[in-house]
């Protein structure tokens, strides 16, 4: 009796697990599509391209509950301190790579200027709300839940954050010069971070405050002492961002 109870539930449990590995895979082919059909879509109008951005998230997140990721519990001062830092990260190595390229090519700072989107107050009201709110909650979406959820599980979490990232950089082409290519793959590795030790509501938040950054900026420099205040918590963001990384290092990048 015990036997054939015990026959039965790995039967279960091999079923359950088949099931997963196909919702993975699922998951996956859906995200490599939107990926592969992204530069040939690129013309539509923007009505078009926000529509098929919900559809590809909604599919996604149909499935999400076989992903099964399980965030370090955060309170939220400590989780918004934790995303400001890898904002302010992101700026300061994008910083520091601006001027490593420009000091061995000064004719490069130009092109690093470059982009075909035009400054927020250019912008219509549609396409701001793309570039800062839909745009962000997609894309962590599809990169992180999507490619790096799934890479994650089949991989392991180190090398789906690699390839993650490298993709998340390549598919931005199209919208940057091909050397700022590098601070886009930082900020990806820095978003799967987020995405790997606080969910992904927090990494979708800290995509669009990074894409917001010129906008506040701009707001910023109106008051010095709103400017010193933001310096302040981003420089305690880091702290915090930093040293939490590297204590929950297992979880990030696995073993």
């Amino acid at each position: 009796m015990d036997n054939t109870f015990q026959v039965e539930c790995q039967h279960r449990k091999g079923k359950a697990e088949m099931k997963k590995d196909r919702a993975m895979v699922f998951i996956l082919i859906i995200a490599s599509i939107y990926i592969l059909l992204g530069p040939l879509l690129s013309g539509l109008p923007l009505p078009w391209l926000l529509t098929i951005d919900g559809i590809a998230a909604i599919s996604v997140l149909s499935l999400y509950r076989y992903l099964e990721h399980e965030p370090v519990k955060f309170s939220p001062p400590w989780a918004f301190l934790f995303v400001l830092g890898g904002i302010t990260l992101a700026t300061l190595l994008a910083g520091g790579w601006a001027e490593l390229v420009t000091a061995a090519q000064p004719a490069q700072r130009q092109v690093m200027e470059g982009g075909v989107l035009p400054p927020p107050g250019e912008r219509s009201y549609l396409l701001n709300l793309a570039v800062m709110v839909t745009g962000p909650a997609v894309e962590e979406i599809i990169y992180r839940m999507a490619v790096l959820g799934t890479l994650a599980y089949f991989i392991g979490r180190a090398p789906a954050l690699l390839i993650s990232s490298i993709v998340f950089a390549a598919v931005h082409a199209d919208v940057y010069p091909p050397v700022m290519l590098m601070p886009m793959f930082i900020l990806g590795v820095l978003q799967g971070i987020t995405f790997l030790l606080l969910g992904l509501p927090w990494a979708i938040a800290m995509h669009m405050l990074n894409n917001s950054r010129q906008l506040m900026t701009e707001s910023f420099e109106a008051s010095n002492i709103v400017a010193l205040v933001v310096a302040i918590f981003s420089i305690w963001g880091l702290w915090v961002f930093l040293s939490r990384t590297i204590r929950l290092r297992r979880i990030v990048f696995g073993g």
